[in-house]
């Protein structure tokens, strides 16, 4: 796959910024309302904020879905999680 159609796929940008920001940021009131123990809230909010798994590729291929966009999601999510899980730590367990 050529580096240029990952950066290039508008979808994918989209689908890391809920998943890496917006989701962890919504959820994290119920976590806080659920889980006490800080040191579990903040675990918790951490797997939230973990790239996508390897294992959506394989589910693509054995459903028939784009496996190519999968691939893609995967490597943008890993890429940005450098930057957005110390972010969603920064802004909501500091």
């Amino acid at each position: 796959m050529n580096i240029k159609d990952v950066f290039n796929e508008l979808r994918v940008y989209i689908y890391t910024i809920i998943k890496q920001l917006i989701f962890p940021v919504i959820a994290y009131p119920a976590i806080a309302f659920l889980i006490k123990d800080s040191y579990l809230r903040g675990l918790t909010l951490i797997m939230l904020s973990m790239p996508v798994g390897s294992s959506a590729v394989l589910f693509t291929n054995k459903y028939g879905g784009d496996s190519g966009l999968a691939a893609k999601t995967i490597f943008m999510t890993t890429l940005i999680s450098v930057f957005t899980i110390p972010l969603v730590v920064y802004m909501l367990l500091i």
